[in-house]
């Protein structure tokens, strides 16, 4: 199987689960009633910003989930044989960690729809520009999720820690603000946090240079050459076959 057909394979799999459905509305329409109620106290509608500020966290609590699916598919008994029904364990792995950050792309809709009906029948403006820092959040999103799918899966209590890192990661990126982390170690830290660039794009408006393409790019390659789940079970070829790799913590 192609890795195309397992990625198509796994996000009907989500799809078909209200757990992850709910997740994303939830979490997005969680956001956008905080700031419908700051916009209500001056008099504002609530603008393509705020949509895109809440899709944005909609689909990044899609990706955090996705890396702990790892070790709920090994907690199930079901990952040593998607390792080793496949003819490559990192097809397998990937497809399967991208599908779930993937689902969380209906983020989007779900933010129109809810300023839709927040705003009185009023739709957002939503621009080309923050359409494609949407797809850049996204793809920014998965070297994140492959690394700590891999760190999830040396602990048993990784549903646990899961929830650690939603918001903690966004302050950093700035999601919720640029200004909270100025001045401090964190503060020079977080332009190693791939997430950070396209939101920044986001706040500050036309911010589109060449220079910061060209970091975000290097940034992404330090983080998809970090150990990525396959390398656990490519080690020893003998427990990629019998399923002993699997057994980390």
């Amino acid at each position: 199987m192609t890795f195309f057909k397992m990625y198509a394979f796994h996000l009907r799999r989500y799809g078909s689960q209200s757990y992850f459905f709910f997740l994303v509305l939830t979490s997005t329409v969680g956001l956008l009633l905080l700031r419908y109620l700051v916009q209500y106290a001056t008099g504002s509608l609530l603008t393509g910003q705020d949509v895109m500020t809440a899709a944005f966290f909609g689909m990044w609590n899609s990706a955090v989930t996705a890396a702990g699916i790892l070790h709920f598919q090994r907690s199930q008994g079901v990952l040593v044989y998607l390792v080793n029904a496949s003819k490559n364990a990192w097809q397998a792995l990937a497809a399967l960690v991208s599908s779930s950050a993937t689902f969380g792309l209906i983020a989007l809709p779900i933010a129109i729809l809810t300023t839709f009906v927040l705003n009185g029948g009023s739709w957002p403006a939503i621009s080309s520009q923050s359409i494609a820092l949407l797809f850049f959040f996204w793809l920014s999103a998965l070297p994140i999720t492959y690394v700590l799918a891999s760190l999830f899966l040396l602990s048993q209590n990784a549903f646990v820690y899961e929830s650690l890192f939603v918001t903690p990661l966004l302050i950093l990126s700035g999601l919720f603000g640029q200004n909270l982390l100025q001045g401090s170690i964190l503060g020079k830290v977080a332009p190693l946090i791939p997430v950070r660039w396209p939101i920044q794009l986001l706040k500050n408006g036309n911010g589109w240079s060449f220079s910061g393409f060209l970091f975000w790019f290097i940034v992404m390659i330090f983080w998809l050459g970090q150990p990525c789940p396959s390398n656990r079970f490519e080690t020893d070829s003998g427990d990629r076959r019998t399923g002993g790799a699997l057994n980390v913590g």
